[in-house]
């Protein structure tokens, strides 16, 4: 069993990350079984606007971007870019990682001179882009790691002029990264049919948990692809491991399990509005995932 590190009602995470003035922040992320009761972290597929960088210090994980999975031990960063879609799940029962997160234009100037055209626009625009995982025996570690790590550091503490810290120093890793060849144009990490699932995968997940108290068939999924059902099945499964309608009947049961604990309405009641229309169908698939009755969970 995995515990879940945070729930979002959609891939496009809704957590804002640092400020207005600031938008960068470091988060670190402690896990064990006994103040986690049981299981191994786990954070599922989203998405958002920042670009995060996730470093391992204890223990082992799995992690994947876009459809690029790879096993992760201490020492070794993941990098997800703007937009991409990423996931990160514990394989130990104690683990520690870190994670900072920043609005890409934090590293973009107004003025046009030939650092912003050749680097940072081309970042912006993402024809170019981070390595999806970044470890000690990849060219370049040694002299970029320690910098990341006081990009962490700076984060962390926020003494006297940290953010203007931070930002320095991620141009520098930038620049560096780009003289040894670790930025990669975007096309050699994702081909265009690959690219074009991934943005399916987005506008139907988006889609689902925008209309989940409503009924939704796979024709209609479909049709809002331009894709065939059993295409779409194929796909789909592809990047989340399992179908549609069992995507849509997980997120139904979390929202129903929101309910249960935030209001007094009836299991009915809850049913209805989540989207089943059988309420018997709705506990079986209910008591499935959370291994107990509607009812004895509110209990």
């Amino acid at each position: 069993m995995s515990i879940l590190s945070r729930y979002n009602s959609t891939l496009l995470e809704p957590i804002p990350h640092g400020t207005p003035e600031r938008p960068l922040e470091e988060m670190c992320f402690p896990f064990s079984k006994e103040s986690s009761c049981g299981g191994t972290f786990s954070l599922d597929q989203h998405w958002h606007p920042e670009i995060e960088i996730l470093y391992i210090e204890e223990g082992e994980f799995s992690g994947e971007v876009n459809l690029d999975q790879g096993i992760l031990h201490p020492g070794d960063f993941m990098f997800a870019g703007s937009q991409d879609l990423h996931a990160l799940k514990g394989l130990c029962e104690k683990s520690l990682h870190e994670a900072l997160i920043f609005h890409p234009k934090v590293l973009s100037f107004s003025y046009g001179d030939e650092l912003q055209q050749t680097l940072i626009s081309p970042l912006l625009s993402g024809s170019i882009t981070f390595p999806h995982f970044f470890k000690p025996e990849d060219s370049g570690y040694e002299q970029i790691a320690p910098l990341l790590l006081e990009v962490f550091h700076i984060a962390k503490n926020q003494s006297e002029n940290w953010y203007i810290d931070c930002k320095l120093l991620l141009i520098k890793i930038l620049y560096l990264m780009n003289q040894n060849g670790i930025l990669l144009p975007t096309k050699s990490l994702l081909s265009s049919n690959e690219l074009q699932k991934i943005e399916r995968y987005k506008l139907l997940t988006s889609y689902m948990d925008d209309h989940l108290s409503e009924p939704i068939s796979l024709d209609e999924l479909a049709s809002l692809t331009a894709t065939n059902p059993g295409y779409l099945c194929r796909f789909f499964k592809e990047i989340s491991g399992i179908s549609p309608i069992q995507y849509l009947i997980n997120r139904r049961i979390e929202m129903a399990a929101s309910l249960l604990r935030e209001s007094n309405r009836s299991v009915l009641e809850i049913a209805m509005d989540c989207g089943f229309e059988n309420v018997s169908y709705f506990i079986r698939k209910f008591k499935q995932k959370k291994g107990c009755t509607p009812g004895e969970y509110r209990k």
